[in-house]
């Protein structure tokens, strides 16, 4: 605070020199622009908190699958291998693994049914990729963490593509999520 008293703050600009000037001024701008960002981080708090409150996931709606878990291998070299209904709860993760039969030892896709308000993500997949030095998980196997987006149980169930034939380089799906159909800018 300034040792000034309350008539000197008070003091026509007229009667102020060029110091006592800027002094004034830049302290009355920084009070307005430290009150105008408190107002504005305020603004964005309360917006968020209002925001993470709106449920913008449809949990009734499911998204089905693609059929993506054998693309780029022929039907007679590659079998679907599903996992059970798994049900995640509110904010608690959950890891689906699956393993192929012997007779088709590769994961070479994989594919998910599951609510819209559910994602997941390959956490561990067979096969090594090219220049890396990770042990990889036995050939067959396929681990996919599924994560609940909103505060309602929901479902999802893996299916994996299994060959055989080892993985072909097309493109290998790492993650798979919905966008919220109660999102504000989506139109319905």
């Amino acid at each position: 605070m300034s040792t000034a008293t309350r008539d000197q703050r008070l003091r026509p600009v007229a009667t102020m020199n060029m110091a006592q000037l800027r002094r004034a001024l830049g302290s009355r701008i920084s009070h307005l622009l430290l009150a105008a960002s408190a107002a504005w981080g305020l603004t964005l708090t309360t917006a968020g908190t209002v925001s993470a409150q709106r449920a913008i996931y449809d949990v009734t709606r499911v998204v089905g699958f693609a059929k993506t878990e054998c693309t780029g291998h022929s039907v007679q070299n590659c079998v679907p291998v599903r996992s059970k209904l798994t049900t995640v709860r509110a904010d608690e993760p959950s890891v689906i693994r699956l393993s192929c039969p012997q007779s088709h030892p590769h994961v070479v896709g994989w594919d998910a049914r599951h609510h819209e308000h559910i994602s997941s993500r390959v956490i561990g997949v067979g096969q090594a990729r090219p220049g890396t030095s990770r042990v990889p998980p036995k050939s067959g196997d396929l681990q996919v963490a599924v994560r609940n987006e909103a505060r309602r149980p929901g479902e999802a169930r893996i299916v994996a593509g299994c060959s055989t034939q080892p993985y072909q380089g097309h493109p290998f799906m790492q993650s798979r999520g919905s966008i919220p159909s109660k999102h504000p800018g989506m139109r319905r």
